[in-house]
């Protein structure tokens, strides 16, 4: 594991690190996306793109197509 290969770490100190993964990864069913902070900026360029999408998701544009259909 890459956590232990690092070698910086006491071993109570990766027990904690664990628990808290364990209890981030129960907790993401919660959630509509998973972000993995491994290298910061592919972690930004993924948060970039789910802003990106946000603003495209069909309950946020919806309105706007049915009001210029109604103005046909």
């Amino acid at each position: 594991m890459r956590i232990t290969g690092r070698g910086t770490d006491s071993e109570d100190k990766i027990d904690e690190r664990m628990k808290v993964a364990r209890e981030e990864i129960e907790m993401m069913a919660s959630y509509d996306y998973a972000v993995v902070n491994d290298e910061v900026p592919k972690a930004v360029e993924r948060i970039k793109n789910i802003i990106s999408s946000e603003h495209f998701r069909v309950e946020r544009v919806i309105g706007k197509y049915r009001k210029m259909l109604e103005e046909l």
